[in-house]
């Protein structure tokens, strides 16, 4: 009996020793479970960080073309834009030589406005050929105005090469005679009123105190 109870107490003993060195394994195998987890959450932040990184470096890339895309454009617009106003002051210049065709022009005191809205920079215009801007003479008959309205050809005292211009463009006493015949204007025709109102064939219209 005594063997007997000396053989469990050391079987109990193996017992113990095994399982203790099993629960030594499973700690060590849990910790390095929680060391490859805490690596590979490291490496993930590590990707997802440069992934971050590299979106933000992207949409820097981004607006940075896009604001030098619009730079450039202003740029070429505003070149442009000089260019234009060089070339026109050039244009100018050349004209400097020449009589504008106002100068030559006899129109009746309270029309002076009337003209303007009408004719505009064409008052600027020379009757020589050889300005970069001129008037010249133009054949053929021109429609009637409405009835109604009064040709300014027949009011202004003007060059001849005018005449066809002017003979197209009708004074009306107000701003309701204008409405009510515009309608009736023909291509090419004009109705202005002596405060500078103006309405066109096409539809176009200009307010009395705003010049074109």
């Amino acid at each position: 009996r005594a063997a007997a109870q000396r053989a469990k107490l050391q079987a109990d003993m193996d017992a113990a020793a095994a399982q203790r060195i099993a629960d030594a394994v499973m700690a060590q195998a849990r910790e390095q479970r929680q060391d490859a987890e805490a690596a590979f959450a490291d490496v993930r932040a590590q990707a997802d960080a440069q992934a971050d990184a590299e979106t933000r470096q992207d949409a820097l890339f981004s607006a940075a073309q896009d604001a030098l895309m619009a730079v450039q454009a202003d740029e070429s617009r505003l070149q442009a834009e000089a260019e234009g106003l060089a070339q026109a002051l050039s244009s100018d210049g050349e004209d400097d030589a020449f009589a504008p065709i106002a100068d030559a022009l006899r129109v009746p005191d309270g029309l002076e406005v009337a003209l303007a809205a009408s004719i505009s920079e064409g008052l600027e215009a020379s009757v020589d050929a050889r300005a970069a801007r001129h008037w010249t003479r133009s054949a053929g008959d021109v429609a009637p105005l409405p009835s109604g309205a009064i040709a300014l050809g027949t009011l202004v005292e003007a060059p001849v090469e005018a005449l066809r211009a002017l003979s197209a463009v009708g004074l009306v006493e107000s701003t309701a005679d204008g409405d009510r015949l515009a309608p009736a204007l023909q291509a090419g025709q004009t109705l202005v009123t002596r405060d500078g109102a103006l309405w066109r064939w096409d539809g176009y219209r200009i307010r009395a105190g705003h010049p074109d």
